[in-house]
């Protein structure tokens, strides 16, 4: 598989502002041997031809994001992206096509239409408040976030050799442990991410068993500060180990890699949305865009499964509309399956 962006989502900006494309870039240094920057292309239709350059966007080292606004898309606007060297000229594979009728993070406007809602039924505005709720319920109800997130956290330091996480991992930069120990300064010091096994197999082995994922985890094995001090555990305290680097639960895609840059743990991807993950938005997106204003229409998208009536030789039970639950959580058996399975770890303090 040639080397691509990922991760290409589009923002819709409204009328007179365009549309926002947003990237990111996989395994930067490797890129930038080969590739010196992304051209954006436009077309009028999903299938294409793409052919309008709308913007050239350099790759810069230690930038692993990109933003372009094209001013003059409209929400009827398709965008590809690909790598480009211009020596060549040559190329890179083209990422798939986005709409500037943008979306979320899981899901886009797109999406909900390929599922059979259609103009005028459901506009592009409607759509995106649906998408919007629909993913902030699934951050609720499951505490995880579906994409690769770039930042820097700072966590309580448990005197352990494993500190467990709530949040998966895909990739650690830098540590920094506020000193806990006797004869150390209380200051932030820097930690050798090699010094710290990284839960992140899920991406560097493909590994699903056991899945980092579910337990995600930084077991320290040794860190040299001083000649006379060995450090081989997480310092005590409150907020004192502070992470940067990427978060997030993703999956790798059919044909790609998994694999480290070389020396590091760094994994060669840090992933996708599961897809699984977007069937569920898709399914909440649903019970989003229903609404009770339309008791027929809320009935079928949010209980379509739901047992009504229970009828017997000598009797019968039917459940009213505020009673039927198909599923603990949002009402829908499908749904909060693969709810359940994506929950994040569960938090567990003691005093």
């Amino acid at each position: 598989m040639t080397a691509k962006p990922k991760a290409l989502r589009s923002t819709w900006l409204g009328t007179g502002n365009g549309v926002q494309l947003d990237w990111r870039i996989d395994n930067l240094d490797t890129v930038m041997e080969t590739w010196e920057s992304v051209r954006v292309l436009s077309g009028a239709a999903q299938a294409g031809p793409f052919t309008t350059v709308v913007d050239t966007v350099a790759l810069v080292a230690d930038q692993h994001t990109y933003t372009s606004t094209h001013g003059a898309g409209t929400e009827a606007t398709w965008y590809v992206i690909e790598l480009y060297e211009s020596g060549g000229p040559t190329s890179g594979d083209k990422t798939d096509p986005v709409a500037g009728t943008g979306g979320g993070d899981y899901l886009t406007v797109e999406d909900l239409r390929g599922y059979g809602w259609t103009v005028p039924a459901l506009s592009n505005d409607a759509a995106r408040k649906a998408i919007a709720e629909a993913e902030a319920a699934l951050l609720t109800y499951t505490q995880q976030r579906f994409v690769a997130e770039q930042k820097t956290v700072e966590l309580d330091g448990n005197g352990a050799k494993l500190l467990p996480m709530l949040e998966a991992i895909i990739q650690i930069d830098e540590i920094q442990m506020l000193g806990g120990y006797v004869d150390l300064n209380p200051i932030l010091s820097e930690v050798d991410v090699d010094a710290v096994k990284v839960a992140n197999r899920h991406l560097t082995q493909r590994l699903i068993n056991p899945d980092d994922r579910r337990a995600p985890s930084l077991t320290f094995e040794h860190l040299a500060l001083a000649p006379a001090i060995q450090i081989d555990h997480w310092a005590e305290g409150t907020q004192n180990i502070r992470l940067s680097g990427w978060f997030g639960f993703t999956e790798l895609e059919p044909g790609e890699t998994a694999g480290v840059i070389t020396d590091t743990q760094l994994p060669l991807s840090r992933g996708r949305t599961p897809l699984i993950v977007k069937r569920a938005c898709m399914l909440l997106a649903a019970q989003m865009i229903a609404t009770p204003a339309d008791p027929g229409a809320y009935a079928a998208a949010t209980k379509a499964y739901a047992l009504t009536k229970n009828k017997m030789r000598d009797q019968e039970q039917t459940w009213s509309a505020t009673t039927l639950r198909s599923g603990s959580i949002t009402g829908d058996f499908e749904v909060d399956t693969w709810i359940a399975s994506f929950q994040a770890p569960v938090s567990v303090e003691m005093v």
